[in-house]
């Protein structure tokens, strides 16, 4: 465990001669909480901050499971970056995305009556169960999760 007076991102704050806000400290001890490291580097972390400071709340929940679950096999600046630019986000309910994913994926129209008996809540739940989505809060999902290991 990390004591605060010996953490080295707070020695290197407190050594810096910027003024840094509250948010970035707390932002720099859970990342260093995370990775564990004798020492990441400031430039690196403020940086990160910037962009994730400027994520909405959805792509900052995103941030910090990644941050939990990830960050044995990549480093913050690659999570942040694939936050930023490559993970897809549903607004909507795991139904209202099977919905959309069945539409878009299948001709229904060939199908008649039978679309009547498609059901989207379990659909969607077993695309949740399969790890094919994470549910990232009330109407938030990650569709694209297992793109992270490419």
């Amino acid at each position: 465990m990390i004591t605060l007076e010996k953490s080295p991102v707070l020695l290197a704050i407190k050594a810096s001669d910027e003024k840094l806000g509250n948010d970035f400290i707390v932002f720099a001890l859970s990342v260093e909480k995370h990775y564990k490291k004798a020492s990441l580097d400031i430039d690196e972390l403020k940086t990160c901050f910037d962009v994730v400071s400027s994520f909405d709340d959805n792509k900052q929940a995103l941030f910090a499971l990644l941050l939990n679950d990830y960050s044995y096999s990549y480093d913050v600046e690659s999570l942040t970056n694939y936050c930023e630019n490559n993970a897809n986000l549903f607004d909507g309910s795991i139904s209202d995305y099977a919905y959309d994913l069945i539409q878009d994926c299948y001709d229904l129209k060939s199908m008649g009556g039978l679309v009547s008996y498609i059901d989207y809540d379990k659909f969607g739940n077993d695309l949740l169960l399969g790890g094919d989505i994470v549910e990232l809060g009330y109407n938030c999902i990650w569709t694209n999760p297992n793109d992270i290991y490419w």
